[in-house]
């Protein structure tokens, strides 16, 4: 997440919400603007809820200390992994009439959120989903993340260029609005790329659903094409399962990812630190 944009666009949101603040008892009393608060309060997916709560807690300190007659109360309501939990969170926050939400740690919760909270015009901020299709014509939904457009054709254009992969294999689950788009969108890079390239990277494409926990015949695949990077845009658990049955079976290929796999701490503690399979990480 781009902190430092994450905080501009709190702050020009704030702004645009000055017609709903309810100003409290008294002339000289701070005038006070309720958000929501959506997010997996209660988990640890990936270790980026709390980051995220610190990132906008700080985004309050600032506001509030640049408009000292304004006070933002937040009403948090944490939902869990499925998105019936995401929905009934939504439900509540319409119930009690914040005027904003910030929230949709994942895009596919974003999607939900977005057409809930839109329908009832609220205005809906997501600090971290970058699939564009989240805001594209929707005038109440704002990311203040980097677009999933940008990131996979970037990923192609870094494996192309620097890392020279002999054969590269890409583990594309289709589950997920996030993992779905980075797929197609590297898919889209890496062919255009290799149709100008002066020599053809061969690439194989493994589809998977969501919560996938047999990879056996997946590696075996890529085993039997040589592959020698596999591109993993994917949430840190289908990874962490995929390249512990990888190296269970002698398969070390480089992998690349992206920032579903979570923050660089988790990612330096998990796969590097922690881990015990001897895969090279990019």
């Amino acid at each position: 997440m781009k902190t430092g944009k994450f905080f501009v666009l709190f702050n020009v949101a704030i702004l645009g919400l000055f017609p709903n603040m309810q100003a409290l008892a008294g002339p000289a009393q701070k005038k006070v603007l309720n958000v929501g608060i959506i997010l997996r309060l209660n988990d640890q997916f990936n270790e980026s809820v709390s980051a995220m709560m610190t990132g906008i807690e700080t985004a309050k300190a600032l506001f509030e200390k640049d408009h000292p007659s304004v006070k933002i109360v937040f009403h948090k309501y944490a939902h869990s992994e499925d998105l019936e939990s995401v929905v009934a969170a939504s439900n509540l926050a319409i119930k009690d009439k914040v005027p904003a939400v910030i929230g949709g740690e994942l895009s596919e919760e974003s999607f939900v959120l977005r057409d809930k909270l839109g329908a009832n015009k609220i205005v809906f901020i997501t600090p971290t989903s970058s699939n564009p299709a989240v805001t594209e014509n929707q005038p109440y939904a704002f990311r203040a993340c980097f677009s999933d457009r940008l990131v996979a054709s970037q990923l192609a254009n870094l494996t192309i260029d620097h890392l020279k992969p002999k054969v590269v294999g890409l583990l594309h689950n289709v589950s997920s609005p996030y993992t779905d788009f980075l797929s197609q969108q590297f898919l889209e890079t890496f062919k255009e790329r290799m149709s100008k390239h002066s020599q053809t990277i061969p690439i194989f494409e493994e589809k998977v659903l969501r919560d996938t926990t047999d990879f056996s015949e997946q590696i075996r695949h890529f085993m039997g094409s040589k592959v020698t990077h596999v591109i993993m845009p994917v949430h840190q658990t289908d990874f962490l399962r995929f390249q512990l049955q990888a190296a269970g079976v002698g398969f070390f290929p480089v992998y690349v990812g992206s920032d579903g796999w979570g923050s660089n701490d988790n990612v330096l503690r998990k796969f590097v630190t922690e881990s015990k399979s001897g895969a090279n990480f990019v």
